[in-house]
């Protein structure tokens, strides 16, 4: 009987470890690429983003002296109002003089004077566009990414004030989210804090003016990624891209697929970063 069925144990021992080894391979291949196409496809949709603020800094309605004198703020209100319904990605776009206050802006809350607003700053000292961090909006309180450009005068080639366009989080989480599979998703911002994740928008602690903000979702407030996967920084470290990770929040392992920063040509460097996690058993 031991000489029967030894073996038989014995090879079929062998045959699962291989297979499983195998299975574990294939999914981690599978959430590599998964994580990686995720990353291309955030990155080139900011790209869009960064030209449409560029292509939005040259219309002639703000930077043609003539055309910039002529109509009035009614028109100009009205001209960004159509920009918006076209692209249906910005819950807010606005026109600055040099000084900061609003010349014309999309129908929404009255804006005040915003040249001391990161973004601004920001796109004031490249002496171009930018793409800021995530941060919450100062007038709508909801976390956003903004573009901001120069506006400079077709006639002179001086700056004579600035656009800037707020997308909200929420469209980013659209792309985050447009799939059936059992995976979660996490982006991380430059300073390596989660500002989207499985249970939706993490808060930040920065308004768009610079200002601290403590909201009321404090286990959410200011998290970074290795206080939910205390593993990250040595998969950073290492270069790896995809380990089985604790994690803390949910209290429970998850396999974990991370990809890098990328630089897109056309594109300043955001360093943002993707995970996709996903339940280890299945």
């Amino acid at each position: 009987m031991a000489i029967g069925t030894v073996p038989v144990f014995a090879v079929g021992g062998i045959a699962s470890f291989l297979i499983n080894e195998f299975m574990y391979k294939l999914v981690a291949v599978s959430q590599t690429n998964q994580v990686n196409e995720l990353q291309n496809k955030i990155h080139l949709y900011m790209k869009d983003r960064f030209g449409d603020i560029q292509v939005m800094a040259n219309l002639d309605m703000f930077s043609n002296p003539k055309w910039r004198e002529t109509a009035t703020r009614e028109e100009k209100d009205q001209a960004l109002t159509k920009i918006q319904e076209s692209y249906g990605i910005y819950d807010s776009i606005a026109v600055l003089d040099t000084k900061g206050n609003v010349v014309a802006q999309t129908a929404g809350t009255p804006l005040q004077n915003l040249l001391n607003r990161t973004y601004i700053q920001a796109a004031l000292k490249a002496n171009g566009a930018i793409i800021s961090q995530p941060a919450i909006s100062a007038t709508s309180g909801a976390l956003s990414v903004y573009t901001a450009s120069p506006i400079r005068d077709t006639a002179t080639g001086q700056p004579i004030g600035f656009i800037r366009a707020r997308i909200p989080v929420k469209e980013l989480e659209k792309i985050m989210y447009n799939n059936n599979g059992q995976e979660q998703f996490y982006l991380i911002n430059a300073q390596g804090q989660v500002f989207i994740g499985p249970e939706g928008e993490y808060v930040l602690d920065k308004l768009s003016s610079g200002a601290e903000v403590k909201p009321e979702k404090e286990d959410f407030l200011n998290i970074d990624v290795a206080e939910i996967f205390p593993q990250f920084e040595e998969l950073r470290q290492k270069n790896q891209e995809t380990v089985v990770a604790d994690n803390l929040k949910m209290n429970s392992q998850r396999l974990i697929a991370y990809a890098p920063p990328i630089q897109v040509q056309g594109l300043p460097p955001l360093n943002w970063r993707t995970i996709v996690s996903a339940d280890p058993d299945i």
